[in-house]
């Protein structure tokens, strides 16, 4: 028999999960770097650090999360507002 153990709960910053600790939102941000034509030539880059890209991430979480227009569709205000602020960011870079 197992004895019933409880598993504390963290809420701290030190053990907060970020976007980059699972798959699936890697591989969508991932998706949004291409489509914004920011991912690296080299995609190991990415794939072995995406939490390099939290500035980018958090770029695009601010602009509620857009997604790449399709065909012919014009840009949404989101869209255009995260690659603005990322050509920002890297000019002032």
């Amino acid at each position: 028999m197992v004895a019933n153990i409880e598993v504390p709960r963290t809420t701290d910053a030190a053990h907060a999960s970020s976007w980059s600790d699972f798959s699936r939102p890697v591989w969508d941000f991932a998706q949004v770097l291409r489509a914004a034509d920011l991912m690296p030539s080299d995609e190991d880059e990415y794939w072995g650090k995406p939490h390099k890209w939290d500035p980018e991430h958090q770029l695009w979480d601010a602009a509620g999360c857009p997604c790449e227009p399709d065909g012919g569709e014009p840009m949404s205000l989101g869209w255009r507002r995260f690659l603005d602020a990322v050509t920002q960011r890297e000019a002032s870079q």
